[in-house]
């Protein structure tokens, strides 16, 4: 996730984040250095069921709702479409924090 962190223009990224300051909402995959986005890679072995979909869901909003940005990077997408996981933090990264 680096080097596409360093595609999408940013100096590198937090592995295995914690996040929430004195109200700790958990750990994330990657947290990108100097910007409020999160990047969980996602795979369809632990993510892709509706009960992990829905749980995803309901820690992205509380993720959302304390300022942070998280965006599912699906890990396919990091394997073959590195270019989308590049646009995509591109475009995250723009929307100015909460």
């Amino acid at each position: 996730m680096n080097n596409l962190a360093a595609d999408a223009g940013f100096a590198g990224v937090e592995r295995q984040a914690n996040v929430g300051g004195e109200s700790w909402l958990g750990r994330v995959d990657f947290l990108l250095t100097g910007t409020n986005v999160l990047l969980e890679a996602q795979s369809d072995t632990y993510h892709a069921s509706l009960s992990s979909r829905r749980d995803d869901e309901r820690r992205f909003a509380a993720l959302e709702r304390t300022g942070f940005l998280p965006l599912a990077i699906w890990e396919k997408d990091i394997w073959y479409r590195p270019e989308l996981v590049v646009r995509t933090i591109r475009a995250a990264a723009l929307v100015p924090p909460a």
